[in-house]
C-alpha cells in the first residue's frame, strides 16, 4: 500500500501545480472566448476538444464561438453580436436521430440476459441491479446515461464504487469500514477533462465533482478539491483540507476491494493510434466538421434575412425646413442635413431629417400625403412615378445558402449511416438492392458501438456484484447475449420498401421477409398485438399476395381452400381463440398456436365446402320438384 502512497503523491504534486489554474483557462481571440485546456496527459486537451465540438450539436446549449474567431468577410460587430445574442441550434436533430438509432440496439428481441439460480430466493445480484438505487436499475443506467456519454464523450469513463462507506470504531478506538452491510455499487460517470492522469487498465487518477470543506474568507466552506485514485485492487480519496489558497491535501484509503481489476471502465469509441496513446473517438464526430458548416451558413443566413430579405419603402420627401433658435435668439436652419450652431462654433447633424436634408410625407398613421394643385402649383399630380414604391431585394443568396445547409445535413447524415429517404433511386430491382448495400453498411457501422455499450453493461454488473457479493458473485453473473442483428427502419420505410419489392417482381419469400420485420418493427412495443401478427405471418403462406392470384393457385392446385380461409380471417380466428381462452398465447408454444390457428381455418373451410352442398343438393331438389309437378 505504502507504493499506492508514493504514486497517488506523485500524481497529486503535477496535478497541483495545474489545478489552481483550472483545467482550462479562457483567452480572448478577436474579441472572441476561447477554451485552451492544460495537458495533464499526452491525449487530454484533444480529448476534451473532441467533446466539446460534438457538444455544439449533441447539446447545444451554448453558442460555439470557437466557430467564430475568424469571421466571415465583411461581418461587423454589431452583425456578430446580433448572432451570438439571437443564436439557434440547427443541427441537434441530426443528433437526435443518430441517438435514437443506436437506442434501437436495445430492442428486447435483440438481445437477452440470462441470470442463473442462486438460491431459492432468487438471484440476489439479479434483484439488486433491476433496483437500483438513484438510477431504478441497471438497465435505465446504461440505455439513458451510458449511451449518451458514449456518443459524445468517448474518453470518459465509467467508474463502479459504493454509494457510501460507513464506518465504526473498534475495540482500540481505531475508524474501520462497517460490515455488518454489504456496500451499495453505483456506476458514475467521469467526464474526460476529469480523467486527469492513467494507464489503461492499471490505474486511473480522478477529478471528482464532490467539494470537501476547507477555510475561505474566514469560514468554513464546501470548495475544496477532491481527486479520486482507483487501481486494480484499493480506492483512495484526495481531498483539501485547511486554507483554501494553501493547497493542502490528504489522502484517504476508502477501502480495497481487491478484484485484481480496476473498476473503471472507458466508454470508448472508433480507437485511433497515436504516439501519444490510443484516443478514442465518438463515431459522430466524424460528421462534425459538416455539421459545423450547417450551423456557420444557418447563422449566417439569419443575418441575411435580417438585413436584406424584407423589402424596402421608397418615398418622396420634401426638403428638410427644421431649424433651432440660437442664444441671440436668431434661426439657425437645416441644410441638407447639417445646422451650423454658432453657439458650438460647430456644424451638427439635423436632430429632425438625422442627417438626410428631406422630411417625410408619411403622416404619423402612415398615410402619404400629397400636394393637391393650385392656381400657382400644379401640385403632385403630375409626378411621373409612384409617390410611394416597395423595393424588394433578390433572395438568390438565401436560396443558395438554404440549398447548401440542406445539401450539407444530408452529407452529414450519411456519414453516420442515418437514413434519408430513397428518392434518389428509381423503383425496381437497383432501388431493393440499393436498400439492403445501405442496411448493411448501417450494421457494420452500429455493431462496434452495440458491442462497446453491452461491454459496458457487462462490466457495470460484474464490477457491482464483487463490490457488494465478492467470490460470491462469480455464481450470479449472467449471461448476456450481445445484438447481433437489428432493426432500424421505420414503418414507413418498410411499406415504401414492400411497395418497390412488389413492383420489382421479387420473389414472394423475399416480400414475405420484409413484411414480417415490418410487423416487428410496427408493434415491437405493443406485445400482444405483436404475438398477434407474428403467428398470422408464420401460418399464412399467402400472406403477401392478392385475392386474384390466390383464386388463380387454388385453380391451378397451387393452394388448398382453407389457405384462402386463413388468408382472409386470420384475425378474426385468432380474436375467437382469445376469446375462448384468455390465455392462449402464455398456455401454448409458438408451434402450437400455428396448428390451432391452421386447424380452425380448415375447419371454417369444412364448413363453407358443407353448407355450399347443401345449398347446392337443396337447389337440384327444388328444381326437380317443379319438373315433377
Amino acid at each position: 500500500m505504502q507504493q499506492e502512497i508514493q504514486h497517488i503523491n506523485s500524481l497529486l504534486e503535477q496535478a497541483k501545480a495545474k489545478i489552481k489554474k483550472g483545467v482550462s483557462i479562457k483567452k480572448s481571440v478577436n474579441d472572441v472566448s476561447v477554451r485552451e485546456y492544460q495537458e495533464f496527459n499526452p491525449l487530454y486537451a484533444r480529448a476534451c476538444q473532441i467533446r466539446d465540438k460534438i457538444a455544439v450539436h449533441a447539446e447545444g446549449d451554448e453558442f460555439p464561438e470557437h466557430l467564430f474567431v475568424v469571421r466571415a468577410p465583411r461581418m461587423t460587430k454589431d452583425e456578430f453580436d446580433y448572432i451570438k445574442s439571437n443564436y439557434k441550434n440547427e443541427t441537434r436533430p441530426v443528433y437526435l436521430d443518430f441517438f435514437n438509432t443506436v437506442m434501437r440496439i436495445f430492442h428486447d428481441s435483440n438481445w437477452s440476459i440470462d441470470w442463473p439460480s442462486f438460491d431459492e430466493d432468487g438471484n440476489p445480484l439479479a434483484q439488486y441491479m433491476e433496483n437500483l438505487p438513484i438510477y431504478g436499475s441497471e438497465e435505465t443506467f446504461t440505455r439513458d446515461i451510458v449511451t449518451h456519454a458514449k456518443l459524445t464523450d468517448a474518453m470518459g469513463v465509467i467508474v463502479v464504487k459504493p454509494r457510501t462507506i460507513k464506518t465504526i470504531k473498534n475495540d482500540q478506538g481505531e475508524e474501520v469500514i462497517d460490515n455488518r452491510e454489504r456496500f451499495e455499487p453505483l456506476p458514475y460517470y467521469f467526464r474526460c477533462d476529469q480523467v486527469l492522469f492513467y494507464e489503461e487498465g492499471e490505474y486511473y487518477f480522478l477529478l471528482s465533482d464532490e467539494k470537501s470543506e476547507v477555510d475561505y474568507g474566514g469560514r468554513k466552506s464546501k470548495e475544496g478539491v477532491v481527486f479520486e485514485y482507483h487501481d486494480k485492487n484499493h480506492f483512495y480519496r484526495i481531498e483539501q483540507y485547511g486554507r483554501k489558497s494553501d493547497y493542502n491535501f490528504r489522502v484517504i484509503h476508502q477501502y480495497s476491494h481487491n478484484w485484481n481489476r480496476v473498476t473503471v471502465h472507458r466508454l470508448k469509441g472508433v480507437p485511433r493510434v497515436t504516439k501519444d496513446g490510443v484516443l478514442h473517438v465518438s463515431p459522430f464526430y466524424f460528421a462534425v466538421d459538416i455539421l459545423d458548416l450547417v450551423t456557420l451558413n444557418a447563422t449566417n443566413l439569419q443575418t441575411i434575412i435580417n438585413n436584406a430579405a424584407y423589402p424596402y419603402r421608397i418615398v418622396y420627401g420634401d426638403e428638410c425646413d427644421f431649424q433651432i433658435t440660437l442664444s441671440d435668439n436668431t434661426e439657425a436652419a437645416c441644410n441638407g442635413g447639417k445646422i451650423f450652431n454658432s453657439d458650438l462654433n460647430a456644424t451638427i447633424t439635423c436632430p429632425s431629417c438625422n442627417g438626410s436634408g428631406l422630411k417625410s410625407r408619411l403622416s404619423p398613421l402612415g398615410v402619404m400625403i400629397i400636394r393637391a394643385p393650385s392656381t400657382e402649383f400644379k401640385g403632385d399630380a403630375e409626378l411621373k412615378q409612384d409617390p410611394i414604391k416597395w423595393v424588394e431585394p433578390s433572395t438568390n443568396q438565401q436560396d443558395f445558402l438554404k440549398k447548401k445547409i440542406a445539401s450539407d445535413e444530408i452529407r452529414a447524415r450519411k456519414i453516420i449511416h442515418l437514413h434519408s429517404g430513397n428518392s434518389e433511386a428509381s423503383a425496381g430491382p437497383d432501388l431493393a438492392t440499393k436498400m439492403v448495400l445501405d442496411l448493411k453498411a448501417l450494421y457494420a457501422f452500429l455493431k462496434p458501438i452495440s458491442d462497446q455499450i453491452f461491454d459496458l453493461k457487462s462490466f457495470i454488473i460484474c464490477a457491482s456484484g464483487w463490490i457488494r457479493y465478492a467470490e460470491e458473485s462469480k455464481k450470479m453473473n449472467p449471461v448476456i447475449s450481445y445484438p447481433v442483428s437489428y432493426d432500424f427502419k421505420t414503418e414507413t420505410d418498410y411499406i415504401s420498401q414492400i411497395s418497390e419489392a412488389i413492383k420489382a417482381g421479387l420473389p414472394p419469400m423475399v416480400i414475405h421477409s420484409i413484411m414480417f420485420r415490418f410487423l416487428q418493427s410496427f408493434y415491437y412495443n405493443e406485445k400482444r398485438t405483436a404475438d398477434v401478427f407474428s403467428l398470422i405471418v408464420s401460418a399464412d403462406r399467402l400472406l403477401v399476395f392478392d385475392s386474384q392470384t390466390i383464386q388463380s393457385k387454388i385453380r391451378d392446385g397451387l393452394a388448398e381452400k382453407w389457405e384462402s380461409v386463413l388468408h382472409d380471417s386470420a384475425i378474426i380466428f385468432v380474436n375467437e381463440m382469445l376469446i375462448a381462452e384468455p390465455e392462449f398465447f402464455d398456455k401454448y408454444s409458438p408451434e402450437e398456436r400455428k396448428e390451432k390457428l391452421i386447424e380452425a381455418a380448415k375447419k371454417k373451410a369444412a364448413d363453407i365446402e358443407a353448407a355450399r352442398k347443401a345449398s347446392a343438393g337443396a337447389s337440384a331438389q327444388s328444381r326437380v320438384n317443379e319438373i315433377l309437378n
